[in-house]
């Protein structure tokens, strides 16, 4: 498997982006973030998310995993990343095709131990909206966004 994180970083993004558009209600059009895509994301948020994803990546290479049982995952490793911690009912234990039938249960416990939390994602669905210069990140108090990302990707 490659584990280059940018294709794990656009697939975790992009689920991220689906599930807020499908909880949106926004206040105005300006908020809503129909529309919008993967590259509409701030810097910020990105390197947040690429930090998570690659400290999972070490943290299976920790754990002597054998990152060649992703190879058929490729595509939906970061959707799956941020759908198993998202409380949302699907992730990789929901994961069709799994060859020997227990990967996705074993990536399903592996995220879970190294993020600390199966809901770690949880409010993600409902946090994001546009910032003032229209990029995606975390809506709350500019002030306190740098520590709440870090709270919700740091590990």
């Amino acid at each position: 498997m490659n584990t280059d994180t940018k294709n794990f970083l656009e697939y975790l993004l992009e689920a991220a982006a689906y599930d807020e558009k499908e909880n949106e209600t926004p206040f105005t059009e300006e908020e809503s973030i129909q529309g919008c895509t993967i590259h509409d994301f701030s810097p910020e948020f990105v390197s947040a998310v690429e930090g998570f994803i690659d400290g999972f990546i070490s943290f299976l290479n920790k754990k002597e995993f054998d990152m060649a049982r992703l190879d058929y995952l490729e595509r939906s490793f970061g959707g799956n990343v941020y759908l198993s911690l998202s409380g949302v009912g699907a992730g990789f234990f929901d994961e069709y095709g799994d060859p020997d039938k227990t990967l996705g249960d074993e990536l399903q416990s592996l995220i879970k131990e190294y993020s600390g939390s199966s809901h770690r994602f949880e409010e993600l669905s409902y946090s994001l909206s546009k910032n003032e210069k229209g990029e995606l990140d975390l809506a709350i108090i500019p002030s306190a966004i740098d520590e709440y990302r870090s709270q919700i990707f740091n590990v």
